[in-house]
């Protein structure tokens, strides 16, 4: 014959292990959604760093042509104002 009280006492433990189980399940599941929005907000602070990145080069090659450009702007006028500082020399010692 069934012991009844030994039958309860196991069932007990039977639900109470089931809960135990279902609890860990849900929180592995809790855990496992929480990685992945953790992992999707990396992905997009990823992406914003490599647009970032992109614009900085871009612009740094901007910066770049410009500074080349802007010297090249100096070389000429010193050029420019060497030739003009020679005329105005040599014209001023034919005067006189």
């Amino acid at each position: 014959m069934i012991d009844i009280e030994n039958y309860c006492v196991c069932k007990q433990r039977y639900m109470n292990e089931g809960m135990k189980n279902l609890k860990e399940v849900e929180d592995l599941t809790r855990q496992l959604e929480e990685k992945d929005n953790l992992i999707q907000e990396l992905r997009m602070r990823i992406r914003d760093m490599l647009l970032i990145s992109e614009q900085h080069r871009s612009i740094l090659g901007d910066e770049i042509t410009n500074r080349k450009r802007l010297e090249q702007e100096v070389k000429d006028l010193k050029v420019q104002m060497s030739e003009y500082l020679s005329v105005r020399t040599r014209g001023a010692g034919s005067v006189s």
